[in-house]
Order: C-alpha cells, then structure tokens, then sequence
C-alpha cells in the first residue's frame, strides 16, 4: 500500500497503516475506500520562528496534517514535544478521523504538531508558538477546531 512514509516502518504512522490493512477483510464492498484512509488530505511542514526572552530568535519545525475533511472541518490540536514528528502528526490526525467517525461526530480529522521542548517555558512564549499561525496562509486551511488555550498548562483557579 503506497504512504507518504513508507520507510517508516515502526514508528505510529506504520502502526496506523497496518491497522487499516487489518480491517480492510472485514468491510466488504466498502474495503476499496481504506485506501483514502492512507492518504491525508493536507500536509504541511513549516518553520515556527519564536523571539525567545533573550532577544534571540529560535526556530521550531512545526507541522499540521488535515487527515480526512469528508464529515466536516478537521478537529484535533497542536502537540508539543521535543521528539514530534511527521509520521507521529499524520498518525494522531488519522486517529482522529476514525474516532469522530467511530461515535458519529460531524467533524473530520487533524492535528499538529511542534517540535519544541516547552517545559519551563513563559507562558507568553507558548502561547506565542500556539497563536502564531505557522506561518501558513490559514484560508487553504477553511475551518478547523484545535484545543483551548486553556489546556496548555495548569491554571490556578
């Protein structure tokens, strides 16, 4: 089956790759449509440069995977992380589709992701690299749902 890694062959992008392989037997007429499931709709990689408190400015690789939009706009939020990566994103993205699908939520699936270590980070510097749009033009994007500010870190309330 042809993926956009496909010599990624341990990392969660081949994890979902196999899982659709395994259910395809069990669908039927409707097995010829797994296939778009291995194909997300968008994928884009992009430079996140953030002014760091120094002055300085630091430049995180970022990504952003519209999996399926067929049910609606996609829904998923942005992952920090340090080891993020492409597969990982397209993977999360494709999850969720499935689970918007699974209990009929008319959304479909997305994700994105940071490569960025934000532990110990000042609030205005995340919030910075989660506001920012990734420097991609948001109107090839439509409409997507991504998580609150809220539940970047712990808020004392």
């Amino acid at each position: 089956m042809h993926s956009y890694l496909s010599n990624d062959t341990n990392g969660p992008w081949a994890t979902y790759v196999e899982q659709i392989e395994r259910v395809k037997p069990h669908l039927g007429v409707l097995a010829g449509l797994a296939d778009t499931l291995v194909h997300p709709k968008r994928i884009l990689i992009v430079d996140v440069p953030v002014r760091l408190d120094d002055g300085s400015l630091a430049h995180y690789e970022g990504y952003r995977v519209q999996h399926n939009t067929s049910r609606g706009p996609g829904k998923g939020g942005v992952r920090f992380h340090p080891g993020v990566s492409l597969g990982e994103v397209m993977a999360l993205a494709a999850w969720m589709s499935i689970k918007n699908a699974a209990v009929n939520v008319p959304y479909g699936g997305a994700k994105g992701g940071v490569r960025a270590d934000t532990a110990g980070v000042a609030t205005a510097r995340t919030l910075s690299v989660t506001l920012l749009p990734f420097g991609f033009p948001f109107h090839e994007y439509h409409c997507e749902l991504t998580a609150s500010r809220k539940f970047l870190e712990p808020v004392a309330e």
